[in-house]
């Protein structure tokens, strides 16, 4: 998967990818982005059998607690991107402009 990197872009692995790498489409800004997984190990040699997904959630079924659900039902649950947390950082700034704007 394309996330974010020092110099540019770079392929990782679904394992890698974190809030401040990943790269999301605006088209599907409107769904929390996660990466879950249920993690399995094999019994013989103890390596790691399981492998992560993204997956998109309705902002409306995560604010009725699907995360949390999901935890209860062993998946890791890993959120790239919540929009809004997005929507609290535009304020922010907005908020910040408006005083500044003020002051002056």
């Amino acid at each position: 998967m394309l996330a974010k990197f020092n110099d540019g872009v770079k392929d990782l692995p679904l394992e890698q990818i974190n809030k401040e790498n990943y790269i999301h489409e605006d088209k599907s800004g409107r769904y929390v982005h996660a990466v879950i997984e249920v993690k399995a190990y094999s019994p013989v040699d103890g390596r790691k059998i399981s492998s992560p997904q993204l997956q998109f959630f309705d902002l409306a079924m995560v604010k009725r607690g699907l995360l949390e659900n999901l935890k209860k039902q062993g998946y890791t649950v890993n959120v790239v991107f919540d929009p809004r947390e997005k929507a609290v950082s535009r304020e922010t700034e907005t908020n910040n402009e408006t005083k500044k704007r003020k002051n002056n």
